[in-house]
């Protein structure tokens, strides 16, 4: 790429970048692979009523800002193969956008997932899908309006076909902000969620029994290697065979079960043999599962994102002070190869990770199958 101009000017021309044959390769099949399964994701989560919560409409938002992204990359492609201005003008408008609006979701994802852990009553009551497809779109506009402002105020002009190397550095190092905040708040995520399924585990090997439930019209038979105590008839009978406890082993007991005898019995199985389910914590399990699975799955996303962001502030740094930045410059594009990964990342953990939308894809699948068979025939 020609360095003469453009470092006094600080205008970046972005038909003069340069590509190899395997780069255009690799970006061209992330393109693909990355508008399909994001579009996946959008389709199945609009599409199912399984999935109408906060932290899926939040992956749907995402995934259709990654697909914005990667509109930007085949973009990108064709200005610098075919030397297509209309194309360019397109990508100089979105190259700014659509990673802040992408970094700005995945910082509110976040927030919504801290305030399912840590305030879960009042986020129950209060966080609704309205509420946070109300807040995606107004953050979404005002993070388009506040970036894109150099070019609807005439500070700057898209018809130059350039990215102003200063209002990129500025607007990356928002998003650096956003990412380390986001980073923080998936640590403290992880670190709550982790105390909260320490809870619904046994500290210790408990008793196993077997509880059933016998109707007083059906005499039970007597077992050879058990007693039980008869009630009055017309009543129902619980048997709890405790198969472990050497103490107890083979042992049956029957008790009556009067209405105020039964809740107080099921109550002592309950707190003694399932002490992970009785309200150790008012969280939902779902939304410790679904906090802990973000966490995991977007944290490797700033390992992608950060290498970025510290290269193109870097080089705006060297310019400015006029130092040799042709290293810098020359690894910009392995850097964007290597950023580029999370278009597909994100949506390979999230489908893997998430049970509730396999078990909604699966659905929708079968559905639009059934579909076609009808029409078919």
């Amino acid at each position: 790429m020609n360095e003469t101009v453009w470092q006094s000017s600080f205008d970046f021309p972005v038909v003069l970048q340069n590509i190899t044959f395997n780069q255009e390769l690799f970006q061209a099949s992330l393109v693909v692979v990355g508008t399909l399964l994001n579009s996946t994701i959008v389709f199945v989560v609009s599409f199912s009523r399984q999935l109408r919560y906060p932290r899926h409409v939040f992956w749907a938002a995402i995934s259709f800002v990654e697909c914005i992204f990667l509109i930007q990359c085949a973009l990108e492609l064709t200005v610098m193969l075919n030397q297509n201005y209309l194309a360019c003008r397109l990508y100089v408008i979105l190259a700014s956008v659509d990673y802040s609006i992408l970094l700005l979701l995945l910082s509110l994802a976040a927030f919504d997932r801290y305030l399912a852990i840590v305030r879960y009553e009042w986020y129950k009551k209060s966080v609704t899908n309205r509420g946070v497809l109300f807040v995606i779109v107004i953050a979404s506009v005002l993070t388009f309006v506040t970036i894109t402002s150099p070019f609807w105020t005439g500070y700057k002009s898209i018809y130059t076909c350039t990215l102003n190397l200063t209002h990129v550095h500025w607007v990356l190092a928002w998003n650096l902000f956003l990412g380390m905040l986001c980073v923080v708040l998936h640590y403290k995520i992880f670190r709550k969620t982790k105390t909260l399924i320490q809870e619904y585990v046994p500290n210790y090997r408990r008793t196993s029994i077997t509880v059933r439930f016998v109707n007083s019209s059906m005499r039970p038979s007597h077992a050879s290697s058990g007693r039980q105590i008869d009630a009055s008839s017309g009543a129902q009978k619980i048997f709890a065979v405790f198969l472990e406890h050497p103490s107890v082993h083979n042992q049956t007991t029957c008790l009556p079960s009067g209405e105020a005898e039964i809740k107080s019995y099921v109550d002592h199985i309950d707190n003694e043999c399932f002490s992970w389910t009785p309200n150790r914590s008012k969280v939902n399990r779902l939304e410790v599962r679904a906090a802990l699975s973000m966490s995991v799955n977007i944290l490797p996303f700033w390992i992608c994102t950060f290498p970025v962001s510290c290269n193109v502030m870097s080089l705006y740094w060297c310019v400015r002070l006029k130092y040799q930045c042709d290293f810098i410059d020359n690894s910009w594009q392995y850097l964007w190869n290597l950023f580029m990964l999370h278009s597909v990342y994100n949506p390979v953990m999230y489908m893997t990770t998430s049970y509730e939308f396999r078990r909604a894809f699966v659905h929708i699948t079968k559905k639009l199958m059934n579909i076609l068979r009808v029409h078919g025939h």
